[in-house]
């Protein structure tokens, strides 16, 4: 072997991120469209008692976020639910459970770019669609080089972008409590099971993404400490934000007013708060936290394809290190490809959403289960600096409340076509796996 190759071999990850990272790549990454386009659907579905449905939803991504805690505690590896369930189950079902969350999060980068050139198109008045998708490609290039430069580089950016996001609906707050008429809230009550279920399943939305931290595990400084920690503040904080947008916005414009603006009504909430003027500003904020939301997916996503092809699933270029940046420049620009393909693709993303909800559900029953198993086998103690008490019956709840989820969402007739796509989207995994693997061998 030569001299180049022995130094190609022994470039690795470099652990550049810290808690403040970690942090930021969760909320960057939870924090986005759905806090201010849920709480006016949510109105429309419990009126003021969408904040047991926030509630609710958040006490279920709690649970899920301990186990991906503990688990990322226990294998603090790239990969995230590919590691932890190709221990708990096998090297086959690892893979399928983390190829139906890379495909779901995948997909979501070109819909959040799609996201974020309608709100540009609102600020500077353009609707025409190729502007529009120009526009969605120039915010993945343009987020793809910066994590290409260098986690490091990419991390700050995150930072900055969340910074930027978190800032504006803390203003938002601050300004709605001077506001604030409790009497347009109404009252809040017990909603029906039928209801809650309903509107729980749109809140998941909101949430879904914290996983993300567990990604890039193997370039952040103190990951047995720092990833746990940073889960559990992400959804904390993300829980406390989702209730403060929602009741501020109810006690601005009245909670039937938000409920008859829906997706619009915390943007309808606020220019009543501004102004026009301000309404336009916070449109701008928007489009910086949606663009969070998408640097944090790309940071992370990347290295579950990584980490594919270092355990031999998909092929060995996209382990490639960039020399100079030492990140995993073919696996970004790979995913960065296929988000292309969803905005040239697609013209609504009314369905793309629907497909993701439900892909990205799937992994969550499958991790929780993983660690309960584990916990059974009495192989998480002495592997793991992090302890979660009673963690058999938090992993087993998370377990039984994810797939209740998942069924009820499979058995609406409303979104079948979404179960459909999602299903084959799984499925498709499967002679990706057989073909990678007979081709290793």
């Amino acid at each position: 072997m030569s001299s180049s190759e022995e130094s190609k071999k022994s470039i690795g990850l470099k652990r550049d991120l810290r808690l403040i990272e970690a942090v930021a790549i969760g909320v960057g990454t939870v924090v986005g469209s759905g806090v201010v386009k849920l709480p006016g659907v949510l109105a429309g579905i419990l009126g003021a008692s969408q904040v047991v449905a926030w509630i609710t939803g958040g006490v279920l991504c709690i649970l899920v976020a301990l186990c991906f805690a503990k688990l990322s505690s226990i294998l603090p590896k790239c990969g995230g639910p590919y590691v932890y369930c190709s221990i708990a189950f096998s090297r086959l079902v690892g893979f399928i459970i983390a190829w139906a969350y890379w495909i779901g999060l995948t997909m979501a980068i070109g819909a959040l770019a799609m996201f974020v050139a309608d709100s540009l198109g609102i600020i500077l008045g353009f609707s025409d669609p190729y502007l529009m998708t120009v526009s969605a490609l120039i915010v993945i290039a343009a987020l793809t080089v910066f994590n290409i430069v260098g986690v490091k580089v990419s991390g700050i950016v995150q930072d900055i972008l969340t910074v930027l996001k978190v800032g504006i609906w803390i203003v938002f707050v601050l300004f709605g409590i001077l506001a604030f008429n409790p009497s347009k809230v109404g009252n809040v009550s017990v909603p029906e099971t039928s209801a809650l279920v309903s509107a729980v399943l749109i809140a998941i939305w909101a949430y879904l993404g914290f996983e993300e931290i567990t990604m890039p595990a193997e370039e952040i400084k103190k990951p047995e400490r720092d990833i746990p920690l940073a889960i559990v503040i992400t959804i904390l904080f993300a829980t406390g934000l989702y209730i403060a947008v929602s009741v501020i916005a109810a006690g601005i414009i009245g909670t039937s007013a938000l409920a008859s603006y829906s997706s619009r009504g915390v943007e309808m909430a606020a220019r009543a708060l501004w102004g026009e003027i301000g309404g336009t500003v916070f449109s701008l904020f928007m489009v910086f936290s949606i663009a969070a939301v998408m640097n944090g997916v790309l940071l992370s996503n990347s290295r579950l394809l990584y980490a594919f092809s270092r355990d031999g699933l998909l092929h060995p270029k996209l382990t490639e290190i960039h020399e100079k940046y030492r990140t995993p420049w073919i696996s970004i620009l790979v995913q960065s490809a296929i988000a292309v393909v969803v905005v040239v693709s697609f013209t609504t993303i009314a369905e793309v959403l629907s497909m993701i909800d439900f892909v990205l559900l799937v992994p969550y029953v499958f991790v929780s289960l993983a660690l309960l198993i584990l916990s059974l086998k009495k192989k998480t103690s002495a592997l793991s600096n992090f302890n979660l008490p009673g963690e058999k019956v938090i992993a087993l709840i998370a377990f039984v409340f994810s797939t209740i989820l998942v069924v009820k969402f499979a058995l609406n007739p409303a979104h079948i076509k979404a179960v459909t796509y999602g299903l084959a989207a799984i499925a498709l995994g499967i002679p990706v796996y057989f073909a990678s693997k007979k081709t290793k061998g």
